[in-house]
C-alpha cells in the first residue's frame, strides 16, 4: 500500500503543474453526509502541518492509524439540543409554536466538533455547531455543549450566539481571506449553580495553499489548504468573580471538492510562536478497536433484504445509534435509533455495511445486500 502511494505521488509530481481547485458551497455537505474518519493524538510534532505553497503535495502518507470516530453533518432536529432550545426559549417566551419557527430559521446543518473546554469547576464538551446555510454563507447561530460539574452531573445546554460567526464563506479559493467573531455565554444560575461561561473570539483564515494531499488512505489529487486562527478568551463566572482564560486555537484544513467536508484537519495551540498540534483527523475506510467478540454477536436479517433490516446482537452490546455505509464507507443512512426496523429502500441494489456506535466509538460492522 505505502509502495503504490508514493509512485502515485511520484507520478502526480511529474506531470507538472496542475490548475488549482475551488470549493463551491454546493460541494458542502448536507444532513446524512458522512464517512469514517481516523483520529491521531499521538506523535504529531513528528509532522510539518504548517507547510504550503502553490500546486504543493503534502505527503503524510507515513501517519499512523490511532483510533476511529465518525464524521457527520446533522440534522439538528435530531440532536440532543433541539428539544433544550425550544424548552428555554418557550419558557422565555410562552410561544413553543414560535419557538420551533425560529429554530428552524436558525439551523439546518449541525456539527459536533471534537473539542472541549475543561476549567476547575466544570468541562464543557461534545461542542455542536447548530448552523444555517444561507446564500454563500455558512453561519453558527446556536452553540450546543455538554456540561459536566465536579459531582459528575452533565447537563446538555445551549446558547445563542450575541456575536453572530461566519465560519466559512464560498467558494473557497487561493488567496481567500475571512475574519469573522463569535461570542456566546451558558448561564447555569436557571439550574443551580452560580456559574455563567462566556466565550468569545476572532476568527481568521486564509486559503493559503493548493495541490495534492497524501495520506494512508487516499491521494486526494485536487485540494485547498486552509489555515485558521481563533484567538479566544473563556470567562467563568463562579458566584460574581470572573477567571479569564485565553487561548489561541490553530487549524489546518484540506478540503476536496469530491467531499462534503474537509478529508483531514489538524487542530492545535499557539503559544507565542509555538504551534503545538493536539488532534489529526483524516478520512479512512479502515476500522480500528472494534472488539472483536461483537462481531461475533452481530448479526443482521434478512440477508439479503429489499424494504427492512433488522440488526440484533446480545444485550450486552451497548450503542446509540446506527448508520449504514456503502462499500467505500461512505455513509448512505446515519444517526438511526430504531435498528429493530431499518428502512433500506432509498438505498440501490448493492451492498452495504450496517455499522453500530456507541456516541461516536464503533462497535461493531456487520454486511448485508440490498436487492
Amino acid at each position: 500500500m505505502m509502495k503504490k502511494i508514493t509512485t502515485l505521488v511520484l507520478a502526480l509530481i511529474a506531470t507538472g503543474a496542475m490548475s488549482q481547485t475551488t470549493y463551491n458551497v454546493g460541494d458542502y455537505g448536507t444532513p446524512g453526509y458522512g464517512f469514517k474518519q481516523t483520529v491521531n493524538i499521538n506523535n504529531l510534532g513528528l509532522f510539518d502541518f504548517a507547510q504550503t505553497g502553490t500546486n504543493h503535495t503534502w505527503n503524510y502518507a507515513t501517519l499512523t492509524q490511532e483510533d476511529n470516530a465518525l464524521k457527520e453533518v446533522l440534522d439538528p432536529n435530531s440532536t440532543d439540543y433541539h428539544n433544550v432550545w425550544i424548552a428555554a426559549c418557550s419558557f422565555n417566551t410562552g410561544n413553543p409554536v414560535q419557538c420551533n419557527t425560529d429554530w428552524n430559521a436558525l439551523t439546518d446543518i449541525a456539527r459536533i466538533e471534537l473539542d472541549s473546554l475543561a476549567t476547575p469547576l466544570l468541562t464543557v464538551y461534545e461542542l455542536t455547531s447548530l448552523m444555517e446555510l444561507t446564500g454563500n454563507d455558512l453561519i453558527i447561530n446556536i452553540e450546543g455543549a455538554k456540561v459536566k460539574d465536579t459531582a459528575g452531573n452533565i447537563i446538555p445546554v445551549t446558547a445563542d450566539f450575541e456575536d453572530v460567526d461566519t465560519a466559512l464563506v464560498f467558494p473557497l479559493n487561493y488567496n481567500n481571506t475571512h475574519t469573522s467573531k463569535g461570542k456566546w455565554r451558558v448561564d447555569l444560575n436557571p439550574l443551580g449553580y452560580d456559574i455563567i461561561l462566556v466565550v468569545s473570539y476572532t476568527r481568521n483564515y486564509t486559503v493559503e495553499g493548493w495541490g495534492s494531499l497524501v495520506t494512508p488512505y487516499k491521494l486526494h489529487n485536487d485540494v485547498l489548504k486552509m489555515r485558521t486562527q481563533i484567538d479566544e478568551i473563556d470567562s467563568l463566572y463562579y458566584n460574581g468573580f470572573p477567571f479569564g482564560q485565553p487561548r489561541t486555537v490553530v487549524q489546518y484544513t484540506w478540503f476536496d471538492p469530491g467531499y462534503g467536508m474537509p478529508v483531514m484537519e489538524a487542530t492545535g495551540q499557539k503559544s507565542g510562536s509555538t504551534e503545538t498540534m493536539e488532534r489529526l483527523t483524516y478520512l479512512d475506510s479502515t476500522v480500528i478497536g472494534i472488539n472483536e467478540d461483537n462481531l461475533t454477536q452481530l448479526s443482521v436479517f434478512p440477508n439479503p433484504t429489499t424494504e427492512k433490516l433488522t440488526v440484533d446482537f446480545k444485550e450486552s452490546v451497548e450503542y446509540t445509534h446506527a448508520v449504514i455505509m456503502d462499500a467505500t464507507g461512505k455513509v448512505m443512512l446515519s444517526n438511526i435509533k430504531n435498528i429493530k426496523s431499518i428502512d433500506v429502500t432509498t438505498l440501490a441494489k448493492g451492498s452495504y455495511f450496517v455499522g453500530i456506535y456507541n456516541n461516536d466509538k464503533p462497535v461493531g460492522f456487520k454486511q448485508f445486500s440490498r436487492q
